[in-house]
């Protein structure tokens, strides 16, 4: 079998501790025999475990089904699994129970401790969801009294926003002839502005949901798809362009090419399309007439929503060319961040 067939776009990470194998995308650990079916049904790719494995560049093979139902039904606090969310959960003080809402934990004590409330025997704590379909249960996360465990509700668009902006205040240079940079700054400020307005006093988990990565079933997955071609497309045309332009990119950073060099690699170029496509996704979500905001986005300027209603009406119609979407995608981004 081909094992060097175009590897270069998935999405997982290896999480050493637990020798377990995790779909960065859906924010849940995938045993190894798993890989094929999950890749093919939420990804629209094929995939093999072979391939997993040879990707993470693994000398043995990961956590197994069987090994992960044996680690599901005998862990229920322990370290949290890297790249997958933490969230706000609650847990039982009678057994070794966790929930993340309310709701199930009442549901457990009915169950489970007949006679006694919930309210009065649990204990709020933070929860993670390792594994989904038939090993689907919640583990508590242990804290070390020195680490701070940063919630994960979408921990990609945080740290990366907040990297950015950290990186332009750090490269700033006060003075006339930094209009350049002055001007990047402002346009990430605004970005994360947006985003901090937008999630503020929201249920986290409805941020999950929106923030989420569509699954290939999904119209809003064209969208992602958008995102990689868009960058494909611009590292196509930047490297064909001036060389004085690569140079000014490539000064614009101390570490002997920073973002243009690493663009150059298709993976980095698949992360920063996904990553595009699902700003875009969130924000078709927020003017959802059935999302959490209706039709009080008053932090979206008229031209934004009307842009975002074309986009949106675009992938309702059923199949749309490339180029189309193409081009509404950008008129999309030049809408809502330029």
């Amino acid at each position: 079998m081909d094992l060097d067939v175009n590897v270069n776009d998935m999405p997982i990470s290896f999480d050493d501790v637990y020798n377990l194998i995790v779909c960065k995308d859906c924010g849940f650990g995938v045993p190894l025999e798993w890989i094929p079916s999950h890749f093919r049904e939420n990804h629209g790719i094929k995939r093999t475990s072979a391939q997993a494995m040879a990707f993470l560049d693994l000398e043995r093979d990961a956590m197994t089904f069987e090994e992960a139902k044996d680690w599901i039904s005998s862990v229920w606090i322990g370290r949290a699994v890297l790249n997958i969310p933490i969230i706000r959960g609650y847990k039982c003080n009678v057994c070794q129970y966790s929930a993340a809402t309310m709701k199930v934990m009442t549901n457990h004590f009915c169950k489970k401790h007949k006679g006694m409330k919930a309210q009065e025997h649990h204990d709020k704590c933070k929860v993670q969801l390792v594994f989904k379909g038939g090993l689907q249960k919640y583990i508590q996360i242990e804290e070390a009294e020195d680490t701070e465990i940063e919630f994960e509700e979408d921990r990609e668009w945080i740290s990366a926003i907040d990297q950015e902006f950290g990186a332009s205040i750090a490269n700033i240079k006060v003075g006339s002839g930094n209009g350049k940079g002055n001007l990047r700054l402002m346009n990430v400020f605004i970005a994360k502005t947006r985003w901090d307005v937008l999630v503020e006093d929201m249920d986290l988990k409805e941020i999950v949901r929106m923030a989420s990565v569509p699954t290939v079933n999904q119209s809003l997955h064209k969208i992602i798809l958008c995102g990689r071609r868009y960058i494909h497309k611009t590292c196509e045309e930047l490297d064909r362009g001036s060389i004085i332009v690569k140079r000014l990119l490539m000064s614009g950073s101390d570490s002997n090419g920073g973002v243009f060099d690493s663009l150059q690699e298709n993976k980095s170029m698949n992360d920063y399309g996904n990553m595009l496509g699902r700003m875009v996704c969130m924000f078709l979500r927020v003017i959802d007439p059935e999302s959490e905001f209706g039709e009080q986005q008053t932090w979206l300027m008229d031209g934004q929503r009307q842009t975002l209603q074309d986009t949106r009406d675009l992938l309702i119609s059923g199949d749309i060319p490339e180029a189309v979407l193409d081009e509404q995608f950008h008129s999309t981004l030049k809408e809502l961040f330029f």
